[in-house]
């Protein structure tokens, strides 16, 4: 594996997202960072984290229990789930990711909040938000999120919210009307939900290798970034 490409590919990605910050006139280091490692093997994952990254994101469970196991109970990596999220495998990964970033239904999150309390557990999680309305994606549409947000004050201790996450759409040509109106409806929420999220303030999980200056113009608070990160990387055969 090639440590020094990886690093330096770590490297460049940063800047980018601090360059974006600096064009987008927002504060550097304000939009956090987040390598997703789903495609690589975990010698490559542990490298990244030697390199810098605080925190990884796995979007299966398989992967994600592999590079917890690989990492050991010594290391200081916060995990993050960000794929779909099946309540069979809700436990499993629970159980090892400290930020959710998928919980797209209300029935979800009460599992995930049933078994926070059996295994006396706490994590934060992202509701997952179809603003695009594609129907090929998981997420809760924005104007069924009055429900979840009241159950959510009155049920969740354990699972602490966040923010919201958004995919940006299939068709390019609207990632700046879908980010748009996540960034509004980031703002309207703790109006409609005082005291639901940390600090009472909802978050954004959104941007991604391909829209990632866009999303940081659009008020991100988070972009996850993932193949950038790889490239011209060789792995060892596992």
């Amino acid at each position: 594996m090639d440590g020094e490409r990886l690093r330096n590919n770590y490297r460049s990605q940063l800047e980018r997202l601090r360059a974006a910050e600096r064009a987008a006139g927002r504060e550097v280091g304000s939009v956090t960072f987040l390598p997703v490692t789903k495609s690589v093997q975990p010698a490559t994952a542990l490298a990244l984290a030697a390199a810098g990254a605080p925190a990884l994101a796995e979007n299966r469970a398989p992967g994600l229990e592999q590079k917890v196991e690989a990492a050991g109970p010594s290391a200081t990596i916060e995990w993050h789930f960000i794929g779909s999220i099946q309540r069979n495998k809700a436990r499993r990964i629970l159980q090892r990711a400290r930020v959710l970033h998928s919980v797209d239904s209300l029935r979800l999150l009460e599992t995930l909040e049933r078994i926070a309390c059996e295994e006396d557990l706490t994590a934060e999680a992202y509701l997952e938000v179809r603003v695009g309305r594609e129907a090929q994606k998981h997420g809760i549409l924005p104007e069924e999120l009055d429900p979840v947000l009241r159950a959510a004050r009155e049920r969740s201790q354990r699972i602490r919210l966040r923010g919201i996450m958004v995919m940006g759409p299939l068709d390019r040509g609207r990632t700046r009307e879908v980010f748009e109106e996540a960034q509004e409806l980031a703002v309207q929420l703790p109006l409609r939900a005082p005291g639901l999220f940390l600090k009472d303030r909802c978050r954004l999980s959104m941007g991604m290798s391909g829209d990632l200056e866009l999303a940081v113009a659009c008020g991100t608070d988070l972009v996850r970034v993932g193949s950038a990160l790889f490239e011209g990387v060789e792995e060892e055969a596992a």
